[in-house]
C-alpha cells in the first residue's frame, strides 16, 4: 500500500508549544524543535515500508535566506535512516508576522494531497493535523477510495477530526512524558 504523509507542521508546532505552556513535560530526548516553525519526532512517519514521501508544511518570518536555512534544516531529516530512508520534503512559506498563520500551508497541503490522490499515486494518506479546516479534504480523499489516518495532538483537536478518518492516532505520547 503506497503511503504518503502530509504534515501540517504549523498546526503541530503551535499545539505543541501550547501544551508546553500548559504544563506538559516534553519528551526532549527525541524531539527536534524550532520555535514557531518546526517540531519533529522520529515516529511521525510511521513504520511503513511502502512510504512514498513525507511532506512537511510550515511557515516562518524572516529573510529569504532565513527561509532557505529552515528548508535546509527540515530537509536534513531522514525517516527510517537505518532502513529504506526517505528525506522529509520541506515546504516552508514566508509570512509577514509571527502571529499570522499562513493560509498557504493549508492550501498547498490540500492541493498536493488531492493531486496525488487524483493521479492515483497513493493508497493511504497520513494527515498530521487536528485542524477542522481539513474535514472536507479528508472526505474528498475517502470519496476517492483512499484510506486516511489522522494523527494529531490533543490540544486544539477538532472533534470531527478524531472521528472522520479510517483511523485516529493521538500523538501526545510521542511528544510528552506520560
Amino acid at each position: 500500500m503506497r503511503t504518503m504523509c502530509f504534515i501540517d507542521g504549523e498546526n503541530l508546532v503551535f499545539r505543541y508549544q501550547e501544551m508546553c505552556k500548559a504544563g506538559e513535560k516534553p519528551n526532549n530526548g527525541s524531539i527536534k524543535h524550532i520555535p514557531d516553525v518546526f517540531i519533529w519526532h522520529p515516529h511521525l512517519y510511521g513504520d511503513d515500508r511502502n512510504l512514498v514521501r513525507v511532506n512537511y508544511y510550515t511557515s516562518a518570518v524572516g529573510t529569504d535566506e532565513k527561509i532557505d536555512e529552515i528548508r535546509e534544516e527540515v530537509g536534513k531529516i531522514v525517516v527510517n535512516p537505518a532502513g529504506y530512508g526517505r528525506r522529509v520534503c520541506a515546504h516552508v512559506f514566508k509570512k509577514p508576522k509571527s502571529s499570522n498563520k499562513a493560509k498557504l500551508v493549508d492550501i498547498t497541503l490540500s492541493i498536493d494531497a488531492l493531486g496525488h490522490v487524483h493521479r492515483d499515486q497513493v493508497d493511504c494518506v497520513f494527515l498530521f493535523s487536528g485542524d477542522g479546516d481539513f474535514v472536507p479534504l479528508v472526505k474528498e480523499i475517502m470519496r476517492n477510495g483512499k484510506q486516511v489516518v489522522i494523527d494529531a495532538l490533543s490540544s486544539g483537536l477538532n472533534p470531527e477530526m478524531r472521528r472522520i478518518g479510517d483511523q485516529f492516532i493521538d500523538i501526545d505520547r510521542w511528544f510528552f512524558l506520560r
